[in-house]
């Protein structure tokens, strides 16, 4: 299955603060890591700039918005919008004491090619850090979330796959994680998503993002006619979607005032399942052949 363009990200992705950020930093320093960390889906660099301090920083990301924005706006310069595999040909050796991969391993093509190239990233009991969408999120007992279909997902990880998929690519697992529903925050994003996959609806969301990004930039501005057609559309949907934002957002803010108390007396468990592994012996050697 063929997995979404840069054009798509561009288009569709919004990044924020994951609570796997804040777990993987403060284990990096109980484990006392240093050196080079390579964070791949590095986005705005929101993670990058946390570890800075203790690590030498590089990402990769697919989308060049995302990127420009960690260096304009976060002071980033080891920021590319390129694939892992084009590290080969510009610095092809280049290793990492900590690769890590948040919610990254559900949009490639090839899992077991991208942890094998992975794995040849690393140092000698290198450290990675896997997070996917958790199976048992509370969301899925009302709606699966738009986001979670192709071309946007193309995999589903339970904990137990993604363990055994790490091993047979010569990791060793040392942790597996699963994020815990327990703050407003968390209870609202939560929410968030399922109005909105209720207003757009997995197949509208694939259908706007496509056409996103295979729209041909510029188009509209060979005519004069054609670009004020394109303005006026345009506005009538800024203001559609505007509404459809903010009637998702009230009801999102009332389904998770509702649900607060509940959430604070259950262990309803949130978005992320997260793996920490470290790099086996002769694995970077033997990945390429696996």
């Amino acid at each position: 299955m063929r997995g979404a363009d840069a054009a798509f990200y561009e288009a569709s992705t919004e990044y924020d603060e994951k609570w796997e950020f804040d777990v993987v930093s403060e284990r990096l320093a109980v484990l006392g890591r240093h050196g080079a960390l390579l964070d791949l889906g590095c986005g705005d660099g929101r993670f990058l700039s946390r570890v800075r301090g203790r690590f030498a920083p590089t990402g990769l990301d697919f989308n060049p918005e995302a990127v420009r924005a960690a260096r304009a706006a976060r002071g980033l310069q080891d920021v590319h919008a390129v694939a892992l595999a084009e590290l080969d040909r510009w610095a092809p050796d280049r290793r990492f004491e900590v690769v890590t991969a948040f919610h990254v391993l559900e949009h490639v093509e090839d899992p077991r090619a991208f942890l094998a190239h992975v794995a040849r990233r690393l140092l000698p009991r290198g450290l990675l850090a896997v997070s996917v969408p958790n199976p048992d999120r509370w969301a899925l007992r009302w709606i699966r979330e738009a986001w979670d279909y192709p071309p946007h997902h193309l995999t589903r990880w339970t904990a137990g796959a993604l363990r055994g998929l790490l091993e047979r690519q010569g990791f060793e697992v040392a942790e597996v994680r699963t994020e815990p529903l327990r703050r407003w925050s968390q209870l609202r994003s939560a929410s968030r998503d399922i109005f909105w996959s209720l207003a757009v609806g997995p197949l509208s969301f694939r259908i706007g993002s496509r056409l996103a990004s295979t729209h041909p930039k510029g188009e509209a501005t060979r005519r004069p006619e054609a670009t004020a057609a394109a303005l006026r559309r345009a506005k009538v949907g800024r203001a559609l979607a505007q509404l459809k934002c903010g009637l998702v957002e009230s009801a999102a803010v009332a389904l998770a005032l509702v649900m607060f108390l509940p959430m604070k007396l259950a262990r309803w468990q949130g978005k992320t399942l997260l793996v920490l592994a470290s790099l086996g012996s002769g694995a970077s050697a033997g990945a390429g052949m696996r």
